[in-house]
């Protein structure tokens, strides 16, 4: 069983998240898994956002996929999700994933073309405001060695009915690149990333870099730390987390969190860490439960 904050779910993986900053509050989600057969299963995804601290209201969800193996050097998945809110959708964007907690009905495929090369592709309709909209997406990861990955995207977000004529079409064109590489103790994460966002109204160049050291204190607390410069501005954090009780509970402290300069766009997604309009420093603890 899961319970997570907000996007940071994994399988069998508890997580709570507690924030002193302002306007973050706690973000539940429970996901159960169960296996059909040895190339299937199905996930079932509820999350809740009491929006405690903010202007905004409560939301809620649930998330049914289904997914396969069954074809050689594909995993298929299908699914269909939908929220439960007094306060309208927020508009899609282009470059969002398809598990982003939105009304939607989704088909995607995987093919891992070779050991190399996995190409994914998928198209979804989804609820916004005004309407309904088409979102589909294409991404080409290449491993040209096993700690390198380059990545390219494109996705194209339209109105899929007359009704949604005040909903405006985007297109997307991403290219990431990342590395992990370890020295002695120290491990060390590099990613470069670089996404054109063409809207109705004028094209948005989007550059980012980041960096992530991390080192093992003992062998269950980990000290490291990661900072993101953009056009737009930079964060730096410093993360302590350790395990406890058998390895049942990880216990995590971020401090400083601080932010200086302009929200950075959340365009910038895919892995890099993203900035809150923000430049105090602040803390935050996580704690995440296995069962």
């Amino acid at each position: 069983m899961l319970i997570a904050s907000g996007a940071a779910a994994h399988a069998q993986t508890g997580l709570v998240e507690r924030s002193r900053l302002e306007g973050e509050g706690i973000k539940p989600e429970a996901s159960f898994e169960h296996r059909i057969d040895p190339w299937s299963r199905w996930t079932l995804k509820l999350q809740a956002d009491p929006a405690l601290g903010t202007d905004a209201g409560a939301r809620a969800g649930i998330d049914v996929r289904v997914l396969t193996e069954r074809l050689d050097a594909h995993e298929l998945q299908a699914g269909a999700a939908m929220a439960f809110s007094p306060a309208p959708s927020e508009a899609v964007q282009a470059w969002q994933p398809f598990d982003d907690d939105r009304p939607t009905v989704f088909l995607e495929d995987s093919w891992r073309w070779s050991p190399q090369v996995r190409v994914t592709g998928g198209a979804r309709l989804v609820g916004m405001p005004g309407g309904a909209a088409l979102h589909r997406r294409l991404s080409l990861a290449w491993q040209p060695a096993s700690d390198w990955t380059l990545r390219l995207t494109d996705a194209v977000l339209r109105p899929a009915s007359p009704a949604a004529d005040g909903l405006r079409g985007q297109r997307f064109l991403g290219m990431d690149l990342q590395t992990e590489q370890e020295a002695s103790i120290l491990r060390v994460q590099v990613r470069l990333a670089s996404q054109l966002v063409n809207e109705a109204v004028q094209p948005q160049w989007l550059h980012a870099a980041s960096l992530a050291l991390s080192a093992p204190l003992d062998d269950r607390w980990l000290l490291g730390g990661d900072s993101l410069i953009t056009s737009q501005g930079k964060l730096m954090r410093l993360k302590l987390s350790g395990s406890m009780v058998r390895d049942r509970a990880r216990l995590s402290l971020v401090v400083p969190r601080r932010f200086q300069g302009r929200p950075i766009d959340p365009a910038l997604n895919g892995g890099l860490p993203l900035g809150d309009a923000d430049d105090r420093l602040g803390w935050r603890t996580r704690l995440e439960l296995r069962f």
